[in-house]
């Protein structure tokens, strides 16, 4: 008997003791089938990370959802030197922090909100659960999805903010705690543009200088630059933009003329390759996809019909002076018969 009072009286004088170390610890009752014990409030810690935060550090493509790996850490605190031996023990009809004897799981709330109406979030799961809750981090894994409206201009800026939150039960004896985490969103660049031209087939004369329209539109959601370039070569022929770089405005529509001079008088059907690289004028590392289509470039023939034309008058002059000296000649003999 003397035994056991002493044993109740070193247990009560061990809390009483780490109570009164413990400023951040408080007491509650709780009803148990076996009666009403009191014990000690756990401080709990929620952590929030992204696995990768680099994607936060350049823009992000427009109408395309981007996936962002998230981490959710989860730990309750025992006071400072607190006899975690005692948890689950049983003493008479008593079990000491009787809670903690169970597996039990944390739920962590999660939210996920923009400053921006243009960037959307939206969370895998607003509610994630930790299995087995320990005085060590344990942690689980969700996906949030960020998307970009296609018509947002370029380089706009916008912050999401990411929260959990944990909510403890009434009778768990844990803190309320949450984390929350800030990260910067850029829209990024969408560097469509569009050409037209008035046929992919083109017939120029030979010894002269062709002025071939190409119209430019841009169709994306910045201040565009486009470069312009001709990748084909072709011998003894001059082949150039009136312009080697355009800027774009939104929507904006400008023409361009590619100056063809075939310098030599006869030549077969060529094809050349036109390259359109759209770049954001802001900052021209951003770049859209490059557009190439080819032009058939066709002899209009009209040196050969020329040629054929003096062909024509060298035999017709020919023919007039064999006639014009036939014509002597019997004039002549007529003369000498007289």
């Amino acid at each position: 008997m003397k035994k056991t009072s002493i044993i109740l009286l070193t247990l009560s004088l061990t809390i009483l003791s780490i109570s009164s170390q413990v400023t951040t610890a408080h007491t509650s009752t709780i009803g148990t089938s076996t009666g009403s014990f009191r014990f000690f409030w756990f401080n709990t810690t929620v952590e929030i990370t992204v696995d990768d935060p680099s994607l936060f550090d350049k823009p992000l493509p427009p109408g395309k959802p981007t996936e962002v790996n998230v981490t959710v850490k989860f730990k309750f605190d025992t006071p400072l030197l607190f006899p975690k031996f005692l948890i689950g023990t049983k003493l008479g009809k008593w079990i000491m922090f009787r809670d903690f004897n169970a597996n039990m799981d944390a739920e962590i709330n999660l939210k996920a909100v923009s400053t921006q109406n243009w960037c959307k979030v939206k969370l895998e799961q607003d509610k994630v659960k930790i299995k087995n809750m320990s005085t060590e981090f344990k942690e689980v894994k969700t996906k949030l999805e960020i998307t970009i409206d296609k018509g947002t201009i370029a380089l706009s800026k916008s912050m999401i903010k990411l929260q959990g939150n944990f909510t403890s039960k009434e009778k768990w004896g844990l803190q309320e705690s949450g984390d929350s985490k800030e990260f910067p969103v850029t829209a990024g660049y969408d560097g469509t543009i569009a050409y037209t031209v008035e046929n992919h087939t083109v017939k120029i004369p030979p010894l002269k200088t062709t002025n071939i329209p190409i119209n430019i539109t841009n169709k994306g959601n910045g201040n565009t630059s486009v470069k312009l370039d001709v990748s084909t070569e072709i011998e003894n022929w001059s082949i150039s933009f009136n312009q080697t770089e355009i800027i774009l405005g939104l929507d904006e529509t400008k023409t361009v003329y590619l100056n063809v001079t075939p310098n030599v008088k006869d030549f077969d059907n060529e094809t050349i390759e036109i390259k359109l690289l759209p770049m954001l004028t802001e900052d021209t590392s951003l770049q859209g996809e490059t557009v190439m289509f080819s032009l058939k470039l066709v002899n209009d023939g009209s040196l050969k019909e020329t040629r054929g034309l003096q062909v024509d008058t060298t035999i017709l002059t020919a023919l007039i002076v064999i006639l014009i000296v036939v014509l002597i000649l019997i004039i002549l003999l007529k003369r000498k018969k007289q």
